[in-house]
């Protein structure tokens, strides 16, 4: 059984969240007059809170759009503000959103059940006939689909079945990029087995652990494989980790961003045609029930499997959908693998007789602009270090990327870009889940490494980074200041308020204050003569909304940002209405159960990447 909905589950007043629907009628005595006495009908309109399952009944002496607003009036009076009515379409409920201007979601059903030559895809397969929710659609409606099972007996069982569709023996994953993972088999309760929850959730429903390895890959990275990013109906049943697989999901593609490609992907798709990775795609036609099935030839011993066609007897060179044939470039999908490069330096004046900390502690107290030439210069000549030039001292250097998914979705919405400028703040040891690191070692990128907490840092210079590095905090204000910063490994943070020491003592920290000094991110970058930033990595435990605020967005131009929200003062929220207006779009919210992730990747608008 699959978790409740969020709206269920969410700890929110009650009312909240509410289900509507009209019952009755009933035939009531109005009134009494000398010849008899007057009837008619009423109805009721019952109220169900999602969360608690309260109930509130108002009487309707009709069944219109404006009955309906009168009853649905006392009830917000009543019990307060709602965020999300659950209904039926009746045409009371449509007439009322219409005349109180509310969104609502179209009932597209209809349309969907009558759409022809379609694509699906089901995740949770099964043996592709019990309970499947895609064979309607294949037999009746000729689509084309994949169906997807993770359990390999369930999978065998479906091949037995040959279903006209591509088939794949593997899991849906739960973070952007491949993983082989641990998944338990329970006929159709499987799910994958990567943490303590999932574990006490087999416990829970009595099943006997019964676990295999099974390769997952992200849903975007089967579509591309299939040329295929389109979906008309997606079913989706993986037993717990449906919401973590809906966010790996790059939903921002749109139809509109494939064609304003289309005439540089037709240039590419002759210099790839002689390679080894090309895929034939080709179309036949079933004498047996007239069914268009669409198969795929994979040179490159791939492991989607191709539909049962039998009896097949003309070819053509189409893809699923009917498209001319084609293959992604080679730099789309271009190896991932470690480039050597020499980082960018700028001249440093350093006079070793010159007090450069008495200077800084007169510009703090003076609170100079952020752009103050006296800051920048001396930010320039005695707090950046240069990148090292030594090779790398690293724990794990067999590891490319050791972001928690960050990274490569970075990378595919800034097109694979090389030698860009990334700045991290918040870098820890510059290893250990580093956002930054993949771009460094794997596309050439240069950039400024921040960490306030003075054993990190140390610990960060140890790593040979070939990045510029610097031993502070970005300021909380449009001027540098000295401040107090709790250490506290990777939750150290500023101490200027009540609300921050609070902070510290609900997360059961010991106090070890140090000081340390900030700069504005403005400042910096002024030093580094650096106003283009293509990554922004920002985690400073709480005060990420502050440090925002104190950017000159109309000055700096920022590419892409992930922000730390969890510890913010209201959260996704705050922060999703300051950078809306300064020009960017929230794309994807990254959460994990442990909390070891809960970050928001922010592009600014107008930013394509290739689909």
């Amino acid at each position: 059984m699959s978790d409740l909905p969020f709206d269920r589950a969410e700890e929110v007043a009650p009312s909240t969240y509410t289900d509507v629907d009209v019952f009755g009628p009933w035939h009531v005595t109005s009134r009494r007059t000398r010849v008899g006495q007057a009837s008619s009908n009423r109805w009721a309109v019952i109220f169900s809170c999602q969360t608690i399952r309260a109930v509130h009944i108002e009487v309707l002496n009709d069944i219109s759009s404006s009955s309906f607003i009168n009853a649905l009036r006392t009830f917000v009076a009543v019990r307060g503000k709602v965020r999300q009515f659950r209904s039926d379409r009746g045409t009371n409920f449509v007439g009322a959103t219409d005349n109180k201007q509310v969104e609502a979601m179209p009932s597209s059903g209809s349309e969907i059940l009558q759409k022809e030559g379609g694509f699906y895809v089901e995740c949770g397969a099964l043996d592709g006939e019990e309970s499947s929710n895609s064979l309607f659609f294949e037999r009746v409606r000729k689509w084309n689909g994949l169906l997807i099972e993770a359990d390999p007996s369930n999978y065998q069982d479906m091949k037995s079945k040959h279903r006209k569709a591509f088939t794949i023996n593997a899991c849906l994953s739960i973070d952007p990029y491949p993983a082989m993972v641990k998944f338990n088999k329970a006929l159709n309760m499987g799910r994958i087995v990567d943490n303590s929850e999932a574990k006490a959730w087999i416990v829970a429903n009595r099943m006997s652990p019964d676990e295999v390895s099974i390769q997952c890959f992200p849903l975007y990275s089967l579509l591309l494989a299939m040329n295929q990013l389109t979906v008309d109906f997606f079913s989706l049943d993986v037993e717990g980790d449906e919401l973590r697989v809906l966010q790996t999901i790059p939903f921002d593609w749109t139809p509109e961003e494939k064609r304003d490609d289309d005439e540089s992907v037709d240039k590419e798709v002759d210099e790839n045609e002689n390679s080894e990775e090309h895929v034939d795609i080709e179309e036949h036609e079933n004498e047996d029930n007239d069914e268009r099935d669409a198969v795929i030839e994979c040179d490159n011993n791939g492991v989607i499997e191709c539909v049962n066609v039998e009896d097949d007897d003309e070819e053509n060179n189409c893809d699923v959908t009917g498209r001319e044939k084609g293959s992604f470039s080679a730099e789309r999908r271009s190896a991932i693998h470690e480039q050597s490069f020499l980082p960018m330096v700028f001249s440093q004046d350093r006079n070793s007789s010159f007090d450069y900390k008495a200077a800084m502690q007169a510009l703090n107290e003076a609170k100079v602009s952020h752009d103050d030439p006296r800051l920048i210069r001396l930010i320039q000549d005695y707090y950046i270090e240069p990148p090292f030039l030594e090779p790398y001292h690293l724990d794990k250097p067999e590891r490319l990327d050791p972001s928690s998914g960050q990274a490569p979705f970075i990378d595919s919405r800034l097109n694979y870009m090389e030698g860009g400028f990334y700045v991290e703040c918040g870098a820890l040891d510059g290893e250990e889940s580093s956002n930054t690191l993949f771009f460094e070692k794997v596309r050439k990128w240069n950039g400024l490494l921040i960490e306030a907490d003075p054993s990190n840092y140390q610990a960060l210079k140890s790593k040979h980074r070939k990045a510029f590095t610097i031993n502070a905090c970005l300021s909380i204000h449009p001027y540098p200041a000295m401040v107090k910063f709790n250490k506290a490994l990777n939750m150290g943070r500023i101490v200027d308020n009540s609300e921050a020491k609070a902070w510290i003592v609900a997360n059961r920290m010991s106090p070890d204050e140090v000081s340390v000094q900030c700069f504005p991110l403005y400042s910096l970058l002024l030093a580094m003569n650096q106003l283009t930033v293509n990554f922004f990595s920002l985690d400073v435990e709480g005060d990420e909304l502050r440090v925002l605020q104190t950017i000159p967005f109309d000055k700096v131009d920022i590419k892409m940002m992930t922000i730390e929200y969890i510890h913010v003062v209201g959260k996704e929220l705050s922060l999703k209405n300051f950078v809306e207006p300064q020009g960017y779009d929230i794309i994807l919210q990254m959460s994990r159960w442990d909390w070891g992730v809960n970050d928001l990747i922010v592009r600014k608008k107008g930013l394509k990447h290739w689909p």
